[in-house]
Order: structure tokens, then sequence, then C-alpha cells
């Protein structure tokens, strides 16, 4: 018995190869893809992906991820709510968020009890009343009271089922917008919004969202940092990761020197959003509460001042002082910078304060590029970055 392979003569080499090829192609045809297989070059640049289907014009489109983030008090779900209303309703939002169509937006309240959003959708609606009515967004608005239950919203979103998600919320059609407001109430119990680790399965629910084919918003708050002069890319609480995992962002702050003036800033990974701009809110009584444009106003935002100073004392010092200031003298330092410490006690001793709260003023500058700080522990300097040193060998501590 002869158990050598056989000879194949080199006339017969393609024949047999183009065989072999062919076989292996109908073998993975059958079997089932992998959500995990590559694609090759020619392949993907022939896929047909279609036009992009914005929800709104030049922020959210089909299958993204957006985030509306803003401190406390500054009506934000009013904010949120207008927005939703407005796309469901196939209108322009404030004169910068348009939605060219009718689109259906599933709004899950998870924080404020029934018959205190009932109120706000009324009062909502009173107040753009010559924009749309409750007729217009009849079909396509729907408003699922989920207070107490973000655990079981969360539940049927890690479940990754859409048909059994649509049962579960009873909807009759699938939504192009799900707005989940705020998006903490989504977290499991003991998962923590400042562990990266934690907020993984958060943002993987939100991906599973995505996933099904619908645009979502989530609504956030900010984080303890100064936002008058954080970068909308660096605003929010929790880690870092959450900022990066957003496809949109919509960011509130309060005006600097107006009382019920809010300045509005927007990022999209994949459109312009245009420079920020400034609103009004406004109580009309009878006729309803919401925001009016205000382009009068300067997008000059308030510095919250959150930082906290050593035993419990707020600081009494602006973000924006110690931006500049701090700016100015490594500006004279040039090459040599400013070794930390002493960087840190000039600008306290300038501003009545202690080193720590400048410590964290000045460590969102170094998050958000401004500054960098490098060297080891007990030489660490802090340089602008066009005079930073690359310092090889040593430790970056930013």
């Amino acid at each position: 018995m002869n158990d050598s392979p056989p000879t194949i003569e080199p006339d017969d080499r393609a024949a047999f190869f183009d065989g072999a090829l062919a076989a292996a192609a109908t073998q993975a045809a059958a079997a089932p893809v992998s959500p995990l297989a590559s694609i090759g070059i020619q392949q993907f640049l022939a896929t047909r992906f279609g036009e992009p289907d914005w929800i709104v014009d030049g922020l959210l489109e089909r299958g993204d991820k957006g985030n509306l983030i803003a401190p406390s008090k500054t009506y934000k779900t009013w904010f949120a709510l207008g927005l939703a209303l407005h796309v469901a309703a196939g209108r322009t939002y404030l004169g910068h968020y348009r939605a060219t169509t009718p689109r259906r937006v599933l709004y899950c309240n998870l924080e404020v009890k029934a018959e205190w959003m009932q109120r706000r959708l009324l009062l909502t609606e009173q107040f753009y009343h010559r924009i749309f009515t409750r007729e217009d967004c009849a079909e396509t608005f729907r408003i699922a009271n989920l207070r107490g239950h973000g655990g079981d919203l969360r539940k049927a979103i890690d479940a990754r089922d859409k048909a059994a998600f649509l049962r579960t919320f009873a909807l009759p059609w699938e939504p192009d917008l799900v707005v989940v407001d705020p998006r903490y109430k989504l977290l499991k119990e003991g998962e923590d919004e400042n562990s990266m680790k934690d907020l993984k399965g958060l943002l993987d629910a939100i991906d599973s969202l995505a996933g099904f084919g619908w645009a979502v918003l989530t609504v956030s708050h900010d984080g303890k940092s100064d936002i008058a002069f954080r970068s909308i890319q660096n605003r929010g609480a929790g880690s870092y990761a959450a900022a990066a995992d957003d496809d949109a962002r919509i960011a509130l702050a309060r005006h600097e020197t107006d009382e019920a003036g809010i300045v509005v800033d927007g990022i999209s990974r994949n459109a312009s959003t245009g420079p920020s701009f400034c609103v009004k809110w406004t109580d009309l009584g009878d006729e309803g509460l919401g925001f009016i444009v205000a382009d009068e106003l300067e997008a000059k935002k308030k510095s919250e001042e959150q930082p906290p100073a050593r035993r419990g004392r707020k600081p009494e010092i602006s973000g924006e002082l110690v931006r500049s200031s701090a700016l100015e003298y490594l500006a004279k330092a040039e090459l040599d910078g400013c070794l930390t410490g002493a960087l840190e006690r000039r600008l306290a001793e300038e501003m009545k304060t202690t080193d720590r709260n400048v410590r964290a003023y000045l460590s969102v500058l170094v998050d958000d590029g401004k500054i960098v700080r490098r060297g080891k522990t007990n030489a660490a300097r802090y340089f602008l970055p066009e005079f930073c040193p690359q310092n090889k060998g040593e430790n970056n501590e930013n």
C-alpha cells in the first residue's frame, strides 16, 4: 500500500489550487460568519454603506453614541426634553440642531417622578407651541418613566435582544433615537463611574443600544473640576474612557455674567458642529418654560470653582486666573520651566489660597495639554509645550 501523497504535474497545479480555493469559499459561505471575522481591503472598499442617516444634522447619526453634559442646576433635563421633542416633530432646536424629518424617539426617564415629568412635558410643549404641537409628535414620541428601574433597563440592554427590548417597553416601532436620562442610573450595584474597569460594562451597554441601529443620547453630570476653561472633550464625570467613547457631545455651562444664560458647546467625531452659542432659560408663566437663543451674549463660561480646599473650604480663586498666571510665568521661564512646588506656592500666595487648590487647577491644564509636567517626583517641572524638553530616561508624571 502506497501512503505517499499524489503527484501533481506542473500543468495541473493551477487547476488544483483553483479547486481548493473554490471548495474553501463554499465551506466558508456555509459557515456562520463570526462577528470578529476580518475582511480584505478590496471587499471592504467595495462595500456600500450608503450616506449617513443624520438624526440631528451634523451631530448624531443612526448608530451614534452621544452625551449631553452639564453641571447641576443648568436645566439639562429640560434641554434634553426640548431636543427630543424637536427631533420627534422634525424641527430645528434653538437654531442649531436641525432634524429635517420627524423621527421616532424613546425617552427613558430614570430620575424624575412620573407626575413631575408630565408637568415638565406640558410646560415644554406650551413654551414651543409656535414651533410644534403635541399632534406633531403624537406618533413619534414615547416616554418610559423608569425611576427606580435603572437596573431593569440595563438588564434589557445587556440581553442584546432587539425584539425582546421592543416588547419589554411596549414600542410599536423601532426608535431612531433613544435618550437615557441620566446615564449613571445604568450603573450596576457596586460599579463606580470613576473606575475604567467598572465603566466598561456601562459603555458596552450603550454600544449594544447603538448596535440595534439607533442613535443614543445619554445625559450626564459634570465632574468636579472648573469647567470654565476645560475643553468639551474633557468634560463630564467619571473615567476619561467615557469621553473617548462618545461619537458626539453637547456641553452646557453657566454664563459668566448673565444668571439666565447658558453656553452651549457641541462636538462630533464625524462632522463640524459650529462654534459655541448662548441661550437663556426663560419662564413665561402659564405659557411654559424653555430656552431662547441669546445671540447678544458672548460665549463666556462662569468659573464653577469646584476643586475642594483643605478642611472643606471652597477655593476663592478663578480657574481662568490660574491659567493666565501660570502661562505667563512659564512663558518667561522658557526652556528652564518652573519647579512644580515653586510655581504652585507662587500662585497660591498671589491668590491667597492653598498649594493644593492651585495644584488641582494646574492638573486640569496638564490634562488639557496646555502645560506639561516633566521630571522625577523630587525635581518635576512645569513647561509650556513648546519649551518642553524630551527628558529621555525621566519619568513623565502627568
